[in-house]
């Protein structure tokens, strides 16, 4: 379409698992049902700004919510909704974001419950995933590929590895 300013009401995603979707709708119906302002990309005014969800093989999942205000008792009216509702949620989380740009590096990652992380597992090792780590986003696919580096590399033993430029490795 060549818009870059235009959300699509999409009813069902088929990149995330389960409850992914569900957390999606439900926040959208909230903020409909609540009259809360979505951010216009264009006049820089709105509330919701951006919605990350992250779920792990071993099924841990984190929320994060960019707000393009601050204005705290919607913050807190919304972040109590999603807590109540989703229970199940390992790290609920959010950002007030003003500035120009959508990214969050430079921004101040608050805590509503949870942890400030979740855990993926790819084989034997486990990670720690924060709201701001880079990490590859499909784990079945890494763990794959992770077990043709070990077959091709045919490691040994007392062979020095480095691990440069692949973020978590």
């Amino acid at each position: 379409s060549g818009f870059y300013d235009k959300v699509i009401d999409l009813k069902n995603c088929y990149l995330q698992e389960e409850p992914a979707n569900k957390i999606r709708l439900q926040i959208n119906e909230f903020a409909k049902k609540n009259k809360l302002s979505y951010y216009d990309i264009r006049s820089h005014q709105g509330l919701l700004r951006n919605l990350l969800i992250r779920i792990t093989s071993i099924g841990e999942i984190m929320v994060l919510i960019q707000f393009g205000e601050n204005d705290k008792k919607n913050i807190d009216f919304i972040m109590t909704y999603i807590n109540k509702i989703f229970p199940e949620i390992s790290s609920l989380l959010y950002i007030i974001n003003t500035k120009l740009n959508d990214s969050i590096f430079d921004q101040k990652v608050i805590r509503y419950s949870g942890n400030d992380y979740i855990i993926e597992k790819i084989d034997t090792l486990k990670f720690k995933i924060g709201a701001k780590t880079f990490f590859q986003t499909n784990s079945k696919q890494t763990e794959i590929l992770y077990q043709k580096v070990k077959e091709l590399a045919k490691f040994k033993k007392d062979d020095i590895i480095y691990d440069l430029y692949t973020g978590t490795g």
